[in-house]
């Protein structure tokens, strides 16, 4: 987009603040993270401790990463054995991990856990926000200041007017991920 090789990405872009100083953004989900496990399993991931002890694929640099780091400092300050990490460049390749019993879990994008979950490749077993300890959204993004947000936001209000929103979320599994209302450039914490 810097480069005016596009002029939008509609592509998981999660909200923060570093991004909302160079882009534009017109929000149309939450941004969820997706615990992964075997097909079977019977693991419940809801809070840090539930972490402790693990063995976890996810991804270099992500938010998923600063999440589960956090994590493990939290349960460290509490006495908790940390997860430890373990480092995969490609959903992929943490997919068979968690299929082959590498690892635990995976903490990844919800919509792909969703799709792996529809055809029995995974169970999801715990879910956050990319946000934590706060909400993030995902959205609609545009080089700053260039005007199309504005008619971004206008068609996804649409969508949200007709009904399309909710249908097209409810068919992929995801309306857990819905918000009330497209957003320009909502207020994040630093």
């Amino acid at each position: 987009m810097q480069s005016g090789d596009v002029e939008a990405v509609f592509s998981n872009v999660g909200v923060n603040a570093a991004r909302l100083q160079l882009f534009d953004f017109a929000t149309y989900r939450q941004g969820i993270m997706a615990f992964t496990a075997v097909a079977d399993s019977d693991l419940s991931i809801t809070d840090p401790a539930d972490i402790a002890g693990l063995k976890i694929a996810v991804g270099s640099g992500t938010n998923q990463e600063r999440i589960l780091l956090d994590w493990n400092t939290q349960n460290q300050a509490a006495g908790l054995a940390p997860a430890t990490l373990d480092y995969y460049a490609n959903a992929a390749d943490a997919l068979l991990a968690v299929q082959s019993g590498l690892v635990d879990a995976y903490l990844g994008p919800n919509p792909n856990a969703v799709y792996q979950k529809s055809k029995g490749q995974v169970s999801i077993v715990g879910t956050v926000n990319a946000g934590w300890p706060n909400t993030t959204y995902v959205a609609a993004t545009t080089l700053k200041g260039n005007g199309l947000v504005d008619a971004v936001q206008a068609a996804l209000q649409h969508s949200f007017d007709d009904g399309s929103y909710a249908k097209t979320l409810k068919r992929w599994g995801l309306s857990d991920e819905s918000v009330d209302a497209p957003v320009i450039n909502p207020q994040v914490a630093s």
